[in-house]
């Protein structure tokens, strides 16, 4: 995955479904990990959680849990194509000092801003707008650093690999009741990434 684990205070932009930028932040505005998304729905695909439990899993609480919330930043209004700029007025805001959910960014000039900063090689606090803005509205989930899902689900049977240590919600790797009474019966399990075999449900 290419991200080393953050122990301290961290901000990343991150690339999300190949055409999405979005930022999160740990321990620089909240001792916990929150995500700045200028077209929040509110959801942290997989992919994305894949690249949270990676740079966060040293937050995980003692069952593998790692809270994030999302935001109630500004949503973008002159179409998609404005989070990347978004992503990085969020981030040069948290560096700052300034919380993104409690400011509106004047988006007309993001690019403008960003070419500017560019020039003279330092990016400062981007303009902001008195205007009232579109606000995603904040939500708390908590993933995980186990599973192939990095979903935090409590009351979900798991299994351990013996080989990683690794646990794997058996509705994730065994969704048929055949297989998961074949892993059960045996004395150790392996899971995919230690085997390299493809697991067929």
């Amino acid at each position: 995955m290419g991200f080393d684990s953050v122990i301290h205070a961290a901000v990343q932009i991150h690339n999300v479904d190949r055409s999405h930028w979005v930022t999160s932040t740990a321990g620089i505005l909240a001792n916990k990990v929150e995500v700045f998304d200028s077209l929040s729905g509110g959801v942290i695909k997989r992919q994305f959680r894949r690249q949270l439990v990676h740079l966060y899993r040293a937050l995980a609480d003692k069952h593998g849990a790692i809270e994030v919330t999302i935001k109630a930043v500004q949503q973008q209004r002159l179409g998609k194509g404005n989070c990347g700029p978004f992503a990085i007025a969020f981030a040069t805001a948290v560096c700052n000092g300034i919380d993104p959910s409690t400011v509106a960014f004047c988006e007309r000039s993001l690019r403008q801003h960003i070419c500017a900063g560019l020039e003279i090689g330092s990016l400062q606090p981007f303009p902001l707008s008195s205007h009232n803005v579109k606000r995603a509205t904040e939500v708390t989930h908590a993933i995980s650093i186990h599973c192939i899902c990095y979903e935090h689900i409590p009351t979900t049977e798991m299994v351990q690999c013996d080989s990683c240590e690794r646990w794997y919600h058996f509705m994730c790797i065994a969704y048929h009741s055949q297989k998961r009474r074949k892993i059960l019966k045996q004395d150790t399990w392996h899971c995919q990434n230690c085997t390299g075999i493809k697991w067929a449900g």
